[in-house]
């Protein structure tokens, strides 16, 4: 997902769990060295996250093993649940807006 602001932009990867950023600044030398160096910036981000889960032993998808230990938490009553019920809300009605905004065919 690539989230645009006024002078820069960002990609998130929600799959892998990390995000670099691109500054806003144009010139004839950033368009011939910015695919390196977002690879460089896609490699560190990418090393320093899988060096990150590999500590925790945290084979795959960032933070799923945290998630579900708070979901049965929250399932045993020992604890409130993972994801409140703002949260829940605040995504539904970005869901909403989302879909109104860009009606899509399906």
């Amino acid at each position: 997902m690539l989230v645009h602001g006024c002078s820069q932009a960002m990609a998130l990867d929600f799959f892998h769990g990390f995000a670099i950023r691109y500054g806003g600044s144009v010139s004839r030398s950033r368009k011939i060295v910015r695919p390196f160096s977002t690879s460089l910036k896609l490699f560190y981000a990418a090393s320093m996250n899988l060096i990150e889960r590999g500590l925790r032993a945290e084979t795959a998808y960032p933070g799923l093993r945290q998630l579900t230990q708070k979901f049965y938490t929250a399932v045993r009553g020992k604890g409130p649940p993972p994801i409140s019920a703002e949260d829940v809300m605040a995504v539904a009605v970005a869901r909403d807006a989302i879909r109104t905004r860009f009606k899509p065919d399906f």
